[in-house]
């Protein structure tokens, strides 16, 4: 299962799209392993750069909104079997309205076109706090990558 957020509706790009778990820019004179103080901000998870497992790098490019982005994408995956349920994130939501769960042969086929929607489970924030949530998720309700951003996730986890 992979985690995706889906971003906040203030956010300048992309609002409340589903996309990966947490992203952000790097400062000059970081190195990629420096991003892991996203998922701090983000979705409250304290981890050290050691415990992130580095699959590659892809070119994302995106246009829209008056914004032009070219950025190069470090890509990780981090195992976390010990946070299974979603209410113990402590989460920003300023930056991310839900979390949600998704196999990744699910996100594969909404991806490379073989299904037209498929069910995710998560929480979302609402004016209440937290709610368990169900949705129903399309291709267009996801945060634009690239094919090889897709592909290191595919290879990664077997499902070329």
């Amino acid at each position: 299962m992979l985690l995706l957020q889906r971003r906040h509706l203030g956010k300048d790009t992309n609002p409340g799209k589903l996309d990966v778990s947490c992203a952000g820019h790097l400062a000059a004179g970081e190195s990629p392993e420096d991003g892991v103080r996203e998922l701090q901000e983000e979705l409250g998870v304290a981890v050290s750069p050691q415990r992130l497992l580095k699959i590659g790098v892809a070119r994302h490019q995106f246009r829209g909104n008056g914004v032009i982005d070219n950025e190069f994408s470090h890509v990780f995956v981090l195992r976390c079997h010990d946070v299974c349920d979603l209410h113990k994130f402590n989460v920003a939501t300023d930056e991310v309205s839900g979390l949600y769960r998704i196999s990744v042969r699910d996100l594969r086929g909404l991806v490379e076109g073989e299904v037209q929607s498929t069910e995710v489970a998560g929480i979302r924030w609402t004016d209440t706090g937290w709610e368990d949530d169900i949705r129903i998720v399309r291709e267009a309700d996801l945060v634009h990558r690239e094919p090889s951003y897709y592909r290191l996730l595919w290879r990664h986890f077997g499902v070329l």
